[in-house]
């Protein structure tokens, strides 16, 4: 999502975002524990797809209310983007992951004051930089992910 020397606009994420999410996992088993469901995401981005299954969500949340609360943690991501250049140098992407993490956890912190029998975390994994091209000797380009996750954590039965 880094590009030209534009700024991010709400109307341009909410085209761009879906399009990069969709290809995330869905709400799948982890390996936390058989109380734990895991979203996998990329830089605190997740898709916002209902589970191919629904009985993952264990009757605590019908589809539609887990479709909107993820929802509302990528609308919060994209907000906290609002303003800031599309074009961005290596030395932003942490403050801008710290965003990311930020708009996450206080989201999240909403939705968990609003469940029964459930409460929604997160994990994060190591940063990776991997060169994607190279051109007559030269590097020209350079990907950098965070692999993310949303957790949905079922209250011990």
């Amino acid at each position: 999502m880094g590009g030209s020397n534009s700024k991010y606009t709400m109307e341009q994420l909410e085209s761009e975002v879906p399009a990069f999410t969709d290809k995330l996992p869905r709400l799948q088993l982890s390996n936390f524990g058989p109380n734990v469901m895991e979203l996998q995401g990329s830089g605190w981005f997740f898709n916002a797809k209902a589970p191919f299954d629904a009985s993952i969500l264990r009757g605590k949340l019908s589809p539609e209310q887990y479709v909107s609360a993820v929802e509302s943690i990528n609308k919060a991501h994209c907000e906290r983007l609002v303003g800031l250049s599309r074009a961005y140098k290596k030395s932003d992407i942490p403050v801008r992951r710290q965003l990311g993490k930020e708009a996450v956890e206080a989201t999240i912190a909403i939705l968990n004051k609003e469940t029964s029998g459930f409460r929604w975390d997160i994990q994060a994994g190591a940063s990776t930089s991997t060169i994607t091209d190279i051109k007559h000797g030269r590097l020209t380009s350079t990907e950098h992910k965070q692999e993310t996750s949303l957790l949905l954590v079922f209250d011990q039965e």
